[in-house]
């Protein structure tokens, strides 16, 4: 069940996160004269550092069903009893 509350957190955090950028790349024309990092390779950058961290915690949480977690979990989503 825990699981499925980490999922919902991490979907709607990175549904934020997608929108917060598309709207900061359609508003901000200068990002295209700045050297270095182009945009497209951050994005995916951090596409693939929150999947592996988010793989990483559903491995944590299946293997090791660490209560405390599940407890930091239900109370940051408000569903304590």
């Amino acid at each position: 069940m825990a699981i499925i509350f980490a999922t919902i957190a991490f979907l709607l955090c990175w549904l934020w996160i997608e929108i917060s950028l598309f709207f900061l790349k359609k508003n901000a024309s200068e990002l295209d004269n700045i050297e270095g990092i182009s945009y497209k390779k951050f994005l995916w950058t951090l596409r693939i550092l929150v999947i592996v961290l988010f793989i990483g915690l559903v491995i944590y949480m299946n293997f090791f069903e660490n209560i405390k977690l599940q407890e930091v979990i239900k109370y940051c989503l408000g569903i304590i009893k």
